[in-house]
């Protein structure tokens, strides 16, 4: 897009030569500042090229905010389904640590008895 950039060539070589610049060299560097100015001008962002850039920036940024809500949200149920299965596993655990215990210490206290008894008969 090019902008457009009011440059009177005519009054400024007008001006140049009532400062006693020669009509020759007055009108040369008014078109050459002209052309300066011109081609300067297609190198600029304008406001529009501005707000598109804006726009589409907060656009990407929306995009990527919803797609992080959205992992995010999935990261949150996989944990609460990993902690569900690992409590599981866990009390299963537990239970079977429980019952082997309890059948080392029966098997103790069956042995403990026995031992007694045989003590008993023999003193």
């Amino acid at each position: 897009m090019t902008a457009a950039l009011a440059f009177d060539t005519l009054q400024y070589s007008k001006r140049l030569q009532q400062a006693g610049v020669a009509a020759p060299v007055a009108d040369a560097q008014a078109e050459a500042l002209a052309q300066v100015l011109t081609t300067g001008m297609d190198a600029l962002a304008t406001r529009a090229d501005l707000e598109r850039v804006s726009l589409a920036a907060r656009t990407d940024l929306e995009r990527v905010e919803t797609s992080l809500k959205g992992d995010i949200h999935a990261l949150e149920n996989r944990l609460i389904s990993t902690e569900g299965q690992l409590r599981s596993e866990f009390r299963s655990e537990l239970r079977l640590l429980e019952q082997r215990m309890t059948i080392k210490l029966g098997s103790m206290l069956v042995v403990a008895v026995g031992v007694m008894a045989v003590l008993d008969k023999l003193l």
